[in-house]
């Protein structure tokens, strides 16, 4: 699919940071929401310069608790394998795998109609308390 295609990137077609805006749409919707990057040439600029872990939590940092509370359906975070892995370890989890698309140790998440809406852009994580 296109980002153009998908309605959430409808709105911002023609916009001249598009690819600034889809990104932190992704994981940060209410930097956008709030017009907080005056100049999106800073978050390419970021995006470039800064490692990747560094980059995802300064623009998680900006968004307010307040914010989220408003509008809960805004993405405020991201996550990658090693990230969730230590917060699950920390949670008390005895064993964390790396999993894949219908690849689960869990029959119930291997069904076919299991998580249809973007598996190539999600990260699958089995857990055993």
């Amino acid at each position: 699919m296109l980002y153009q295609d998908n309605k959430y990137y409808r709105k911002y077609p023609n916009h001249p940071n598009f690819l600034e805006i889809a990104l932190l749409l992704y994981f940060a919707t209410h930097v956008i929401d709030r017009n907080l990057p005056e100049d999106y040439n800073e978050v390419r600029n970021d995006f470039i310069s800064l490692p990747k872990i560094e980059f995802l939590s300064k623009y998680k940092e900006m968004i307010k608790d307040e914010w989220q509370k408003e509008k809960p359906r805004f993405h405020r975070n991201w996550f990658d394998y090693a990230r969730l892995r230590d917060l699950l370890l920390e949670a008390g989890f005895k064993k964390v795998i790396k999993s894949e698309c219908r690849k689960s140790i869990f029959v119930e998440m291997c069904a076919s109609d299991f998580d249809t809406s973007h598996p190539e852009m999600s990260l699958y994580v089995d857990a055993i308390k």
